[in-house]
């Protein structure tokens, strides 16, 4: 297989994936917390531990710079997006949906995520997919944190229950 061909599927492929999150995310369902944790949690291990050759950028300081650069990034913008979204409890659970807003910040996060990566190169920090899986396994994270946070999951004052709201238990 040509590289050219690799990186195109390898491209549709993560582009398939980035939709299919964006609109399980802006479709009302069922919070989660084993799939909150778990997928935030394997984008991790798999940028830090897939990506052979991302411990060596990370030798210079301008990749270590762009990294941490990238996580604030990524940190932000998941609170933000988790911002968006409605959070409720039913008899059945946590539900969330988010909205437009939370479309537009996934853009938005993507685009920033792109020009951290372009002007990494251009400071001559070429980063790779384990800078990406990273950005994805924080800003998924922290936007999972925020919401159960919210849903009163980890302390604070639990929402109440609204029966009139629980059309997923069907």
């Amino acid at each position: 297989m040509t590289t050219f061909v690799f990186w195109t599927v390898y491209s549709l492929l993560v582009l398939g994936l980035i939709a299919f999150l964006i609109r399980r995310q802006v479709r009302e369902g069922p919070f989660r917390v084993r799939r909150a944790v778990v997928l935030p949690v394997a984008m991790l291990a798999v940028g830090l531990f897939a990506d052979h050759d991302l411990w060596n950028r990370l030798r210079a300081p301008v990749a270590v710079g762009m990294l941490v650069l990238g996580l604030l990034v990524a940190a932000g913008t998941g609170v933000v997006r988790a911002r968006t979204m409605a959070v409720w409890r039913t008899a059945s659970g946590i539900v969330t949906r988010g909205d437009r807003r939370t479309v537009a910040w996934w853009v938005a996060s993507i685009a920033l995520r792109i020009a951290i990566m372009v002007g990494a190169g251009a400071l001559g920090a070429a980063e790779g997919f384990g800078e990406a899986m990273v950005f994805a396994g924080v800003t998924f994270g922290v936007q999972s944190l925020v919401l159960a946070r919210r849903a009163g999951l980890l302390g604070g004052r639990p929402l109440p229950v609204t029966p009139e709201r629980d059309r997923v238990a069907a």
